[in-house]
């Protein structure tokens, strides 16, 4: 499981300094490149002796083809408070975001996504600036475009016992499972933030 960076009390793990802050690399401007997160797969382990999400930064343009996820979600209005390891770095992003990465992580492979808030340095405003001019291409390039509502709500059967919000995160919207039937769930996403968002008008609807 993800833990944040407080090490528990005799937990056998010596307290280690957080990684170095992570630093962009420019892209190139002379051919259509974007970057790429490579999501590391749970089983992975750093080292650190934290539990981090490990991910990867790749730059690539378009003329290689690449073959990648992108990620449609909701920011979020809170600081940027939970940390990922980007190139061995350390990278704060916020709380729906790492919520989305942890559940959308494979077991034992490496997953390729196109996330907003990691692929576009945000403090650069030219990077940022080039970067929208591409988001179409982006979008419509992706094998597929992975929604995240955020976390899923308790659900409470009629016959008693309660439907563990984990098993419902990370899965596809499928009316064959139960769990979708419920009208909880239906609640929850009908009346979802993300579908006040104007830009899912252009990530989902350029959506393979």
């Amino acid at each position: 499981m993800l833990s944040d960076l407080a090490v528990p009390e005799n937990s056998g793990v010596e307290e280690q300094a957080e990684p170095p802050v992570f630093t962009y690399q420019p892209l190139d401007e002379s051919a259509d490149c974007i970057r790429l997160l490579a999501l590391g797969p749970a089983s992975i382990g750093n080292g650190t002796g934290f539990e981090y999400i490990d991910c990867k930064l790749i730059h690539i343009s378009f003329r290689e083809r690449p073959k990648y996820e992108a990620l449609s979600y909701r920011w979020g209005t809170e600081d940027a408070s939970k940390i990922i390891l980007l190139d061995g770095h350390a990278f704060k992003v916020r709380w729906n975001l790492f919520q989305a990465l942890s559940n959308f992580q494979k077991a034992n492979e490496w997953r390729n996504l196109w996330v907003d808030a990691i692929c576009i340095d945000q403090n650069n405003l030219e990077e940022r600036k080039r970067q929208v001019g591409l988001m179409d291409f982006i979008y419509t390039r992706a094998s597929c475009v992975l929604v995240w509502l955020g976390a899923a709500p308790e659900i409470r059967w009629p016959h008693g016992g309660w439907y563990d919000p984990s098993d419902i995160m990370g899965q596809e919207f499928s009316g064959d499972a139960a769990w979708a039937r419920h009208p909880k769930v239906l609640d929850w996403v009908s009346g979802n933030e993300y579908w006040n968002r104007v830009w899912i008008v252009q990530e989902v609807g350029l959506a393979r």
